[in-house]
């Protein structure tokens, strides 16, 4: 089944899309394909990369990313379309280990992934906390919901490097990426900053 990108626009938020906005749809090819657009500010991007997303999920693909350079433009994509879920990099969530009480940390700080005692991890597969009845641990609880999710989830670009690209835990069926000319130079700077 190819998606229908037009048919995929969000008219219950913009029931009467620009003229540039369908012709971008119209232009997009067969699924699998990647896809590239590039158009003038005020164009109405975020528009088609909602609808190019939904397109694919009325496919049959389980999820769909929006990827964004910061969180700030994630906020922008959940408040223009509610049903999408965000997830934020570890540097945007606090850290809960008790050894670390008081001197708020962000997950990034600390060795999480060598804290496996620690009694607010969630556990990626079933959802629980390491231990019964303590906090959740914000990013993984984050994490663990974004798995679940059918819809789309937009992300920060640190985000999807650590889950999509690195770990390959998440598999997306389409991925649309805002501002892909800056997703090199902040690939770059995610390696530096874990060297």
């Amino acid at each position: 089944m190819q998606p229908n990108y037009v048919n995929s626009f969000p008219y219950h938020i913009h029931p009467h899309p620009r003229a540039a906005q369908i012709e971008a749809l119209k232009g997009f090819g067969h699924a699998g394909e990647v896809q590239v657009l590039e158009a003038d500010t005020g164009v109405g991007k975020s528009d088609i990369a909602y609808a190019y997303l939904m397109a694919h999920l009325k496919t049959g693909k389980k999820q769909g990313m929006l990827v964004a350079p910061t969180k700030a433009s994630v906020e922008q994509y959940q408040k223009m379309f509610p049903d999408v879920m965000v997830a934020y990099g570890r540097n945007e969530h606090p850290c809960l280990y008790p050894a670390y009480e008081g001197q708020n940390l962000k997950a990034d700080e600390i060795p999480c992934l060598m804290l496996r005692d620690c009694p607010h991890r969630v556990d990626q597969e079933t959802g629980a906390t390491h231990t019964p009845g303590a906090t959740p641990c914000p990013y993984y609880q984050q994490k663990f919901e974004a798995k679940q999710s059918d819809g789309i989830v937009a992300c920060t670009f640190a985000f999807f490097f650590f889950t999509v690209l690195f770990t390959e835990e998440f598999d997306p069926g389409a991925v649309v990426i805002d501002e892909a000319h800056r997703f090199a130079q902040s690939i770059r700077n995610v390696l530096e900053m874990s060297l």
